[in-house]
């Protein structure tokens, strides 16, 4: 009876943190401008599912599961606002999905309190609040996570169909989530599970199979994707610095000190990394000692770290980009990660400190994340400032150049926006059509403009800023500067020197 007790009061907290969840990211949904991705999204996903599925093969160059559900919802209900809605359901969904994976592998943690860890991680508050594709590849990931460790490792045989239409929905979503599965195989083989390794090699088998025919649209994808400007060389050395910030970024609240190189910062960076040191040792030897004991700790580790490093590695051979928001997929499990590891340790009171920390880590991390109510590009900002000091004849050159879909939606102004280096198209995605590759592309622009005597410069990062600056500066002289949400900077210049 107090076993039942104690589930039900569970089950009733995980979804108070859930609905909590909702309404914060319900909020967020109707207040954050829209951004030029979420664009992409209305556009792909306005006229149906078959078009969805079609555009976003050949224009987003992604696989087309999101879309086509993306597209169905918004069959009913068309807002660009209420096309995030799915990305909150997706994000509710995870945080249940997560809890019960944190019960399976840290039964002496409440799953109240994972949820709220998970609930509050500034990474899934924004998957939530996107009308893009990153909530629901979280979501996936987590309940990949979740069937795997009941069918691998407790034995549950009959989830194992449920296993291979996850792991096909999720290469069907986001090609970065096979990062995952291969983590998942390669988990067996160093907790040395060969018997179920030999299983999982099978039900992949088939996914490969089933996958089969999205190959060759994913390789073409892909070269149509890469650029010079993301290929890097491979080194040992900057692949484990970057995989422990990757942790550090989506599992500790502490991406605003990480880079830094202060003395108490490299304090904490190495007491952390003593943490995880005692984590391993403690969980090896509770493993030594209790056969039965589930290494927690090691598990989410390899769920965390080999989807990364495969994906860094091959992502940079490729030329592939490898943002952030491309670590949807293994969120959770990094998520988890530090509580795995108090509990590895061995100490409830150690466990007890570093959930508290992590809650306040995280609460702190989101309010200064979210205190502005702007996305990366601020449009919404943006376009009342330009609307506010504008005056005739000063067109707005936007970089990159994509950017002028979503300035536009808020923007209500007298001026052209000139978009650098050309405008792009809704039907193609390349890259040389959005990004501009040398100062020359904004004095094409200018051209385009009809020679201005006065222009606005609208740049969506340092370089595209310093680019503009360059090609400007003989002939022109900066006499206001903006700074927005991210590294959004909206220029004025007026000319000082007549252009020939």
């Amino acid at each position: 009876m107090e076993e039942r007790r104690e589930a039900l009061q569970d089950r009733l907290g995980v979804a108070l943190v859930a609905g909590a969840y909702a309404a914060v990211n319900a909020f967020l949904a109707w207040r954050l401008p829209l951004w030029t991705d979420e664009i992409y999204t209305l556009h792909t996903t306005a006229e149906g599912p078959v078009e969805a599925a079609r555009r976003a093969l050949s224009f987003e160059l992604q696989p087309p599961v999101y879309f086509v559900l993306e597209a169905v919802w918004r069959a009913f209900w068309s807002g660009p606002l209420e096309a995030r809605v799915p990305s909150i359901l997706f994000g509710v969904t995870t945080v249940v999905v997560g809890a019960a994976l944190a019960h399976r592998l840290m039964p002496g943690i409440r799953t109240p309190w994972a949820a709220l860890l998970i609930a509050t991680n500034p990474f899934v508050i924004w998957a939530g609040s996107e009308a893009r594709v990153y909530a629901l590849v979280m979501l996936l990931g987590a309940a990949i996570c979740l069937v795997f460790v009941r069918v691998h490792l407790e034995g549950w045989n009959r989830e194992r169909p449920l296993l291979v239409v996850l792991a096909i929905l999720a290469l069907y979503t986001q090609y970065y989530l096979g990062f995952l599965l291969a983590a998942a195989g390669a988990s067996l083989l160093l907790l040395r599970r060969y018997r179920e390794a030999g299983w999982y090699a099978l039900e992949m088998g088939v996914v490969l199979l089933l996958f089969l025919p999205q190959i060759g649209i994913t390789l073409q994808q892909a070269s149509a994707h890469s650029s010079v400007l993301t290929a890097q060389p491979i080194s040992i050395k900057s692949l484990l610095f970057e995989a422990e910030t990757c942790i550090a970024e989506l599992s500790l609240p502490v991406e605003w000190f990480w880079g830094k190189d202060d003395a108490w910062v490299r304090m904490l960076r190495w007491g952390i990394r003593l943490a995880v040191g005692a984590g391993l040792v403690g969980g090896f030897w509770r493993r030594r000692k209790r056969q039965d004991h589930l290494p927690a700790f090691a598990l989410l580790a390899i769920l965390t770290v080999v989807p990364y490093l495969t994906g860094s590695v091959l992502t940079r051979i490729v030329g592939e980009p490898w943002y952030f928001r491309h670590w949807a997929g293994f969120a959770i499990p990094a998520v988890l990660l530090p509580l795995a590891l108090a509990g590895a340790i061995g100490s409830r009171a150690v466990t007890a400190g570093a959930l508290v920390v992590l809650l306040g880590g995280n609460v702190v991390a989101s309010a200064m994340e979210l205190g502005d109510l702007a996305k990366t590009e601020d449009n919404r900002r943006v376009g009342q400032a330009l609307e506010n000091l504008e005056r005739d004849n000063e067109p707005i050159l936007v970089a990159p150049a994509d950017r002028v879909w979503s300035l536009g939606f808020y923007y209500r102004g007298r001026n052209r926006l000139v978009p650098v280096p050309r405008d792009p198209s809704f039907e193609t995605y390349r890259r040389e059509d959005i990004f501009p590759k040398t100062p020359a592309a904004f004095r094409e622009a200018l051209h385009r403009a009809g020679d201005p005597k006065a222009v606005w410069v609208l740049t969506g990062d340092i370089e595209l800023r310093r680019m503009a600056e360059e090609s400007l500066a003989e002939q022109w002289q900066e006499d206001l500067h903006l700074q927005f949400a991210g590294e959004t900077s909206l220029t004025h210049f007026v000319q000082t020197v007549p252009l020939p």
